[in-house]
């Protein structure tokens, strides 16, 4: 069997509900939502296939390979979990001075409010979790840099790296976002376009004590 083939295997039904049952069990009595501890699953065994990681072609040990690796992910997904508290909605995006609040559009139009509003926290969720699976790669700062207006040789300069890694990496950066909010049906790009096309004119808002 081809990699083509081990992905689709990935979809079949029984191993998707075994996958959910250990996130369940594992995250029982914790914070963490299982959901999420499913789709870490999913986007780690996709990548570890793409990379051919299993080279046996047996369907059955590939299935006893693949409930093993996502049983490791989800127990490290809730450990990084754990060392992390709610951030207020009020808090500065990624280094900005830009709130998820003042992101959204206009009180004229409040459905697209509510919309938006769930999409981009979806999308900063993806963004926090992929930031803490890859540590070592800086995404985060990044994303602050590119939001202040950093420019890439600016970036790789304080990094260390070449202006034409930070260009991958940003690259990997906009890929596994979109691999994380695909189980959403969502993507970074369609969120920024449903932003500009929905944007209204910000009005006053009394700043929120909610939590994510």
């Amino acid at each position: 069997m081809n990699i083509n083939s081990f992905e689709h295997l990935l979809s079949d039904k029984q191993h998707l509900r075994r996958i959910e049952a250990i996130a369940k069990k594992r995250t029982q009595g914790t914070s963490v939502c299982w959901e999420d501890a499913v789709q870490i699953a999913n986007i780690k065994l996709l990548q570890a296939v793409r990379s051919g990681k299993f080279r046996d072609g047996e369907i059955e040990k590939f299935f006893r390979w693949a409930m093993s690796v996502a049983k490791n992910e989800i127990i490290d997904f809730i450990r990084k979990e754990k060392r992390y508290s709610p951030i207020s909605l009020d808090q500065s995006i990624y280094g900005t001075e830009l709130t998820i609040l003042e992101s959204l559009p206009g009180e004229a139009n409040p459905l697209d409010a509510i919309e938006i509003a769930d999409l981009t926290l979806s999308a900063i969720e993806a963004l926090k979790r992929i930031d803490r699976q890859f540590p070592e790669k800086h995404y985060r700062h990044l994303c602050v840099g590119q939001a202040n207006g950093q420019t890439q040789a600016q970036l790789a300069a304080e990094l260390g790296i070449t202006q034409s890694a930070v260009s991958k990496r940003m690259t990997e950066l906009a890929a596994l976002v979109d691999e994380a909010l695909a189980l959403g049906l969502f993507s970074a790009k369609a969120i920024k376009q449903h932003q500009q096309k929905s944007r209204q004119p910000k009005s006053a808002r009394k700043r929120s004590d909610s939590q994510w």
